[in-house]
């Protein structure tokens, strides 16, 4: 009896240690000093605390702080720093399909995710692909352009497991449109047919059209940890703005930007991660421990009817040792490692919207002003879009709605 007893309140002590230990921790980032801006005097002072933080992160964070600061050069007009930030991003993605042991770890049962190098969710991939396309563009560079935009759209692909067909709409409009003005027509045609598959009211820019007109909306998506140990990692659409659609002035004349992408959609939509498969293990261990817990519960709950019933002393020993039995079983299920990782790139916008157009390069002058959900006009901070004539006279308009050079 006093054994028994013992070695309940041992199962007990060590269910609560583990417990304990479960959950989610939380990460204290300490400021940055001046002498750590001092190291990158030689890189423009908005971007040194993205340099801070990227050398603070090593390997664990450098995908994300580096398309973080990707971003953040382009919007400054950086765009020999925003190239290196995307280029040093998307080696970093790619190592996920390597066999090396940083891959191993990263695909690994026993890893919390948030210890693992970031490397994104499919549509975080997707849009760093999608930002290095559009610095291709800049440099008139339409071949690697349209390799990046289907690039990303084949990290769109590798999500959707079921279908393995993308659903990147605006990734397929840029490839077409690189496609078309290097003149390969039934590349570009290919593409738009997979447009018009996804948007069937998607209409094809005008062969003459020379100007490629971008506006980003809102705030992307943020990511969560739900449930009970924080293994299911949940999305919610970015918060505390209003601002959905972009009109351009091209030369006095309006051109209504046309809403292609939702950040949000293509981020709760996805059918899987490269990782999923063991992401799903994981999850699917933790539900047969729960199992356990569950049964051992309810031989538990029986137990104590039976004492009731009979006053046996005995069945309540043996209710005691179950439901010591079943505490252990959920602590161990609450510390499988199946944190969600909740890192996620905060810069992205909520949607992304297109427009083209024909004009004279040597005289173009473009605003760019946008509206909330009722097309009515939302007063934000005056944002200068980055305009870029290439040699061959065609040129992108990159508008976001916010300022994205502040961490």
């Amino acid at each position: 009896m006093k054994l028994l007893i013992m070695n309940i309140a041992a199962a007990l002590t060590v269910a609560l240690s583990i417990m304990a230990c479960g959950g989610p921790g939380i990460q204290r980032v300490n400021p940055i000093s001046a002498n750590e801006l001092g190291e990158f005097a030689d890189k423009p002072a908005p971007l040194r605390p993205y340099y801070v933080k990227l050398k603070r992160s090593g390997r664990h964070n450098a995908v994300l702080h580096s398309m973080e600061l990707g971003v953040a050069a382009m919007y400054l007009n950086e765009l020999d720093i925003a190239e290196q930030a995307f280029d040093q991003a998307l080696s970093g993605i790619e190592t996920i399909y390597t066999d090396d042991k940083f891959a191993l770890e990263a695909r690994s049962l026993w890893h919390k995710e948030g210890r693992k190098d970031f490397k994104g969710e499919p549509y975080e991939r997707s849009m760093a692909y999608y930002y290095r396309g559009l610095l291709y563009l800049m440099r008139g560079d339409y071949g690697n352009a349209r390799a990046s935009f289907e690039g990303g759209i084949i990290q769109d692909a590798f999500a959707e497991e079921e279908q393995n067909r993308s659903d990147f709409a605006s990734l397929m409009f840029l490839s077409a449109w690189s496609a078309q003005k290097m003149g390969s027509t039934n590349l570009a045609e290919q593409a738009y047919q997979e447009v018009e598959r996804i948007r069937p009211d998607f209409v094809r820019p005008n062969p003459d059209d020379n100007l490629l007109l971008i506006a980003e909306t809102g705030k992307g998506p943020r990511k969560l940890a739900d449930g009970v140990g924080h293994w299911e990692l949940v999305f919610r659409r970015g918060k505390k703005f209003n601002d959905k659609y972009a009109s351009f002035t091209v030369n006095g004349k309006p051109i209504e930007a046309i809403p292609t992408e939702d950040v949000y959609y293509q981020a709760t939509t996805r059918g899987g991660r490269p990782i999923d498969g063991i992401v799903k293990g994981k999850a699917n261990f933790r539900k047969t421990s729960g199992n356990i817990a569950t049964s051992t519960a309810q031989i538990s709950e029986s137990a104590v009817h039976y004492s009731a019933l009979t006053g046996s002393g005995g069945a309540h020993n043996v209710a005691g040792a179950f439901a010591a039995l079943s505490v252990v079983s959920l602590a161990l299920s609450s510390n499988v490692e199946s944190e969600a990782d909740t890192r996620y790139w905060s810069s992205l916008p909520d949607v992304v919207s297109f427009a083209t157009t024909k004009v004279d390069p040597s005289n173009v002058n473009i605003d760019v002003s946008f509206m909330d959900i009722n097309k009515q006009p939302v007063q934000l901070p005056k944002v200068n879009p980055i305009t870029v004539f290439d040699n061959k006279q065609v040129g992108i308009v990159w508008a976001p709605s916010r300022v994205r050079s502040k961490l």
